[in-house]
């Protein structure tokens, strides 16, 4: 009767208890394909077939600001105009920090579920969709793909945690090429790959970090 009266609870319960053992095998299954290079970073197309999208468009209405700081517009953003409303404050913050970094060559805001933008897929259904890709200068001749997710400090949550060990698989991945497990080449070379969150603090010491031991420095 006891069992009964509380069945509910005890459903819901079994559920969550289920799906944390699930995510906890997809995650092993993932990272074992990883390192058996299953799961690559190869870009693989028939023939060099594999065209870049000159332009990229996105929604705006008539009065819609571009995104400007101190009067001046973004430097090195990968596509121009670059639009206030597509951006949150913390986003924005991070925009006007990308676009004083010596050592990139571009950053460009990624916009979810966009045909052709950029996203991650991990051991879970959703996608992941970073908040910025950039390009930065070579690391000991290497040029180097960073990846920024923007997340306020509060944030502190499941899918926090989710995206913190998915990015830490990806980049030691990435880097290492375990077993062959894929690499990215840049103008006939090897790249470097940095995944990172970022978090609201002052400084963005979490993107300073990956920034810092890149060729020609970063600014503060």
């Amino acid at each position: 009767a006891d069992i009964y009266g509380q069945r509910t609870a005890q459903a819901a319960q079994l559920r969550q208890h289920v799906s944390k053992a699930l995510d906890r095998q997809a995650e092993d299954v993932f990272n074992a394909k990883l390192k058996e290079g299953e799961i690559r970073f190869d870009l693989e197309v028939s023939g060099h077939n594999h065209l870049v999208e000159k332009q990229f468009k996105i929604p705006i209405e008539e009065n819609d600001a571009q995104l400007q700081r101190f009067g001046k517009s973004m430097q090195l953003s990968l596509f121009e105009p670059v639009y206030a409303r597509h951006y949150n404050e913390l986003e924005r913050r991070f925009a006007f920090y990308l676009d004083e970094q010596k050592a990139l060559q571009w950053w460009h805001r990624v916009a979810v579920r966009q045909r052709g933008d950029y996203y991650i897929q991990g051991w879970r259904r959703n996608r992941v969709w970073p908040d910025f890709v950039a390009m930065a200068g070579a690391v000991g001749g290497k040029p180097s793909v960073l990846v920024f997710e923007t997340k306020g400090e509060h944030l502190g949550n499941e899918d926090t945690e989710y995206k913190e060990k998915l990015y830490a698989a990806l980049e030691k991945t990435f880097n290492n090429n375990v077993c062959g497990a894929g690499k990215m080449t840049i103008n006939d070379g090897p790249a470097k790959g940095v995944f990172r969150l970022v978090f609201d603090r002052d400084g963005f010491p979490d993107a300073a970090g990956a920034l810092s031991g890149l060729q020609g420095g970063y600014a503060a």
